[in-house]
């Protein structure tokens, strides 16, 4: 190790025997390296040890003049170039890129009680902001944020429980967290009253089939809280809809509740439609599809906040005991896929107290200036963020946020130092985020996105990193790549890792909107959520700590992120690749409006 920690003159640790047509990789190994480790300094110290596209041209032609003069030496002159070919290949294993041992003790590091679970505008928070500030200015990056700094502030809404909540179905009160939890952007108030089953609390207007013709209720449409009068009562719910058919959301109208569409599976959709026909309160539970147990990081959005209703979900296993009919209401819906509502006797309390209030908070801009006077207008950005969910307010724990996501902010910072380091001197620009307030609704991606240092019909490729600290070992997931447009992305990681000799699983999933690359993607830029592939126990729980966090998942995801960045830096992705949609967003065409609501898991 050289003194600040970095790892000289080991090659990748799961790297396969590299086939013969790989000495532009050898090359490029080799040269990163020596800018590295060879004299001492970085690239951001002098010209002369800096990576380009040129160099390796030209060390490739030098090679080939070398060989012609090679086969004219003498029978000493063989034995020596044989000693010189053998010195090269070993130089060329020189590995110089991210240290999964350096990520694991900034993980570590992040996720200490020092920073408090890092809520956005908490004094942890701000610590955590400090730190990963601090870094990138040791690293030598140019700051991108406001007035030449790295921090690009903004101010949003905060919600967060004032007082313990409670429930009760007539048994006593139920246990928070195992029987019962409180939807975030959750409204406050005191209620006892009669629960009402009202199905899946939804309503879809009458509509033409001409208009809606995969929509699967008839033409007069279907209404939830037809026949029942709900006014002043807590209304029971179920997640999702009738036969758990996912036409319906995508396919059918919704009412005047509905803040965007498609909109009606959501859980913020639901409340403001039992709210809209005069319900007090909501409790929501599991539909039959999934396991009973409470589900982990409901929110309502903030679109949907009403600050005078509780929204509540519970364990389905608990409110069946309290209302046995359930599954038999429930079962009736599914089958016949029309209304089943019933008023069902039982009379609960429910009691939360929530409030929202201005938070004020920064992103981190960071960036390593393109060199070729074509592609340096193009940006490559790589994102994580940093925040988390602070200390919970109820049960006084600190929730450290390890894998979600110190592992994602840690991971970025290594690939930025790996950049310095090893000399690169990308032809595009190089944009490191790390985003704040992603938990409260990715309000800090969405807000640069909306404010961005650079143009976004300019971004060549982004990538959100989070959660990649858990897992199997195996892989990574990458979010968006099944998508025409954006498969491209997939098959450079695969392509640039397996040259770099790395066997890691690159799998494609569907888009999901629950990461910082969704304000990009919705912004027309090439974005997509990378995430270790395999289990990630304790997610927004206190037990999400560095005991959860696994060194090979981190060099899974910085490897495979290394991988990719070098040819996106030096604009030779098109070797690994087959574009089948244009690399940039049009400027001129209409893009889809940055509406968070979209992002809401349902």
């Amino acid at each position: 190790m050289d003194t600040d920690g970095h790892r000289c003159g080991t090659a990748f640790p799961n790297r396969e025997p590299r086939p013969a047509g790989t000495l532009m990789a050898l090359l490029l190994s080799a040269l990163l390296a020596a800018a590295a480790c060879g004299g001492g300094s970085t690239a951001r110290d002098t010209g002369d040890d800096v990576l380009d596209a040129e160099a390796v041209e030209e060390t490739l032609g030098d090679e080939g003049t070398d060989a012609d003069a090679d086969a004219d030496d003498d029978a000493d002159g063989g034995a020596d170039a044989d000693a010189d070919a053998g010195d090269a290949e070993a130089e060329a294993e020189v590995y110089c890129g991210p240290d999964p041992d350096r990520i694991y003790d900034d993980v570590r590091e992040l996720a200490s009680a020092a920073y408090e679970g890092r809520l956005p505008d908490s004094p942890g928070g701000e610590r955590a902001l400090d730190w990963a500030e601090a870094r990138l200015e040791s690293l030598g990056l140019d700051p991108s944020g406001d007035g030449g700094g790295f921090r690009q502030g903004f101010a949003y809404d905060q919600w967060g429980l004032t007082a313990p909540p409670a429930l009760d179905l007539g048994d006593g009160p139920l246990a928070l967290a195992t029987d019962f939890a409180v939807f975030q952007y959750s409204g406050a108030g005191d209620v006892t009253e009669e629960i009402v089953f009202a199905g899946y609390g939804m309503t879809v207007p009458p509509f033409d089939p001409a208009t809606y013709p995969r929509c699967p209720f008839p033409a007069a449409g279907y209404d939830d809280f037809a026949g029942i009068d709900v006014t002043g009562k807590i209304v029971l719910l179920l997640r999702h809809g009738p036969g758990d058919d996912s036409t319906v959301p995508d396919e059918c109208p919704a009412s005047a509740a509905c803040g965007a569409a498609p909109c009606l599976w959501n859980f913020g959709y639901k409340a403001a439609n039992a709210r809209l026909h005069g319900a007090a309160a909501m409790l929501l539970v599991q539909h039959y599809a999934e396991a009973p147990a409470v589900p982990e990081g409901v929110t309502l959005d903030e679109s949907y906040y009403d600050a005078g209703f509780p929204a509540l979900v519970v364990d389905r296993t608990v409110m069946e005991a309290a209302v046995p009919d359930l599954p038999t209401w429930v079962g009736n819906i599914d089958a016949a896929m029309q209304p089943d509502t019933h008023a069902t006797g039982v009379t609960a309390t429910v009691s939360v107290g929530a409030e929202i209030r201005s938070a004020s908070t920064a992103n981190l801009v960071a960036v390593v200036p393109g060199t070729d006077p074509t592609l340096s207008s193009e940006t490559v950005v790589i994102g994580s963020h940093i925040d988390h969910l602070g200390i919970d307010p109820l049960l006084g724990e600190i929730m450290p946020g390890a894998d979600d996501n110190a592992s994602g902010t840690a991971t970025t910072l290594e690939l930025a130092r790996s950049v310095v380091e090893c000399g690169v001197a990308p032809a595009r620009t190089l944009v490191f985020m790390l985003f704040n307030a992603e938990e409260a609704g990715l309000i800090g991606s969405c807000y640069y996105v909306e404010n961005p240092a650079y143009p976004i019909g300019d971004v060549a490729a982004m990538f959100s990193l989070d959660m990649v600290g858990a897992g199997d070992g195996t892989g990574l997931i990458l979010y968006g790549a099944t998508e025409s447009r954006l498969r491209w992305l997939a098959d450079l990681m695969e392509g640039a890792s397996a040259e770099a000799g790395l066997t890691y699983e690159v799998q494609r999933a569907d888009p999901w909107d629950v990461s910082d690359h969704a304000c990009f993607y919705y912004a027309g830029a090439p974005a997509v959520f990378a995430f270790t592939a395999g289990a990630h126990d304790g997610y927004h729980t206190p037990e999400d700590g560095i005991g959860h966090i696994r060194v090979d998942d981190l060099q899974v995801a910085a490897e495979l992120m290394w991988a990719t960045l070098l040819p996106l830096a030096m604009g030779t992705e098109d070797g690994y690749t087959a574009k089948s949609a244009p690399l940039f967003a049009d400027p001129a065409a209409p893009r889809p409006d940055l509406d968070r609501e979209r992002r809401v898991i349902r």
